[in-house]
């Protein structure tokens, strides 16, 4: 999938990728990428902000990361 991509976060199973993927309808949003399925990816946020640093929990049910809010990082 082409696009500008940043720092990513692999899930404890491996099986899926946390990035925030740059592209032209929005500065920043983090795609979960899954790896079984020859790169299909799904949003994980869709607020305009700048959303960086992902990071799977430790049971890969939850991914965290860092927003550039209105207000700054939260």
């Amino acid at each position: 999938m082409a696009g500008n991509y940043g720092d990513f976060n692999l899930s404890p199973d491996g099986k899926l990728i946390a990035v925030p993927r740059q592209d032209a309808a929005r500065q920043c949003g983090h795609l979960v990428i899954d790896l079984q399925r020859a790169g299909v990816s799904n949003p994980l946020t869709f607020d305009q902000a700048n959303d960086i640093n992902p990071v799977f929990s430790p049971d890969g049910n939850q991914v965290a990361f860092t927003s550039y809010r209105t207000t700054g990082p939260r």
